[in-house]
C-alpha cells in the first residue's frame, strides 16, 4: 500500500521514468488485490496466508478501516491515472465496505480496529477514535464523491467531516487531538507523538484544497499522487 503511493508520487516528481514507476505501482496494486481484497467477506484483510487465503485467528481477522480507506483512494488515483475502470471499481468497493465496518453507529466516528466474523479484536484500543483514520474517510469519501458524483459519497464526506472538526478540533489553540475514547471524549492533550506527526492532517487539508477546487471548477477529477 505504501509503496503505491511512494510509487506515485515519484512518478509525478520524475516523468521521465513514469513506465518504471508506474510498473512498480502495478505490481504493489496486483497484489493487493490478489492477495488482500476479499469480496466475499466485504473487506480487506491486513494479514492473510502465503498464497492471501484466510487465516481464522485474531490477526487473521483483523479489519483496519483506516488502512483501508487511506488505500481505497491511492487505488482510486491510480484508476484515474490510468483510466481503468476496473480497478476504479475496486477500489470504490473497499471505500464502501470499510465505511460500513468502521463507523460507530451508536456513537459515530470509525473504530480502529475491528473482527471481520464479528468476535473480539485482540487489540485494547480497537474502539478508539484515531485522527489519522478520518483524513483518510475525508479524503476518499471526497475524491470518490468527484469521480462519481454520487451523493452518498457526498454525504458521507459531510458527516465524517462534521463529526472530525467536531470532536478532534483544539479550538483554543488549534490543530487535532490525536485520540478519541469509544464515548468521543478526549483521550489525552497531546498532539504529538511518535505517532502522530504532521504528516495526515495536513495532506488531508491539501487535498481537500485540491479535490474541492477540482468539483468548484466543475474540471475532470485527476490523480491526486
Amino acid at each position: 500500500m505504501v509503496l503505491v503511493s511512494s510509487a506515485q508520487l515519484l512518478r509525478r516528481c520524475d516523468p521521465e521514468k513514469a513506465e518504471y514507476y508506474t510498473a512498480v505501482t502495478r505490481e504493489m496494486v496486483d497484489s493487493i488485490i490478489k492477495y488482500h481484497y476479499k469480496p466475499d467477506r466485504h473487506c480487506v484483510l491486513e494479514t492473510v496466508g502465503a498464497n492471501g487465503e484466510f487465516i481464522d485467528n485474531p490477526a487473521g481477522r483483523c479489519i483496519n478501516p483506516g488502512h483501508s480507506m487511506e488505500n481505497s483512494w491511492f487505488l482510486m488515483s491510480e484508476a484515474v491515472y490510468s483510466n481503468d475502470k476496473d480497478l476504479l471499481e475496486k477500489a470504490l468497493n473497499i471505500l464502501n465496505w470499510s465505511l460500513e465496518w468502521g463507523w460507530d453507529k451508536q456513537y459515530g466516528g470509525f473504530i480502529y480496529f475491528t473482527d471481520c466474523d464479528g468476535r473480539p479484536p485482540e487489540q485494547l484500543e480497537h474502539d478508539m477514535k484515531l485522527w489519522w483514520v478520518h483524513d483518510e474517510a475525508l479524503i476518499a469519501t471526497l475524491y470518490a464523491y468527484g469521480i462519481t458524483g454520487e451523493q452518498k459519497y457526498f454525504d458521507w464526506f459531510k458527516k465524517v467531516h462534521d463529526f472530525a472538526f467536531g470532536h478532534f478540533t483544539d479550538h483554543e489553540y488549534g490543530e487535532w487531538y490525536g485520540y478519541l475514547h469509544r464515548d468521543n471524549t478526549v483521550s489525552h492533550t497531546q498532539k504529538g507523538s511518535m505517532w502522530k506527526g504532521p504528516f495526515h492532517y495536513p495532506r488531508m487539508l491539501m487535498l481537500m484544497d485540491k479535490l474541492l477546487g477540482m468539483i468548484a471548477d466543475g474540471k475532470p477529477m485527476e490523480p491526486i499522487l
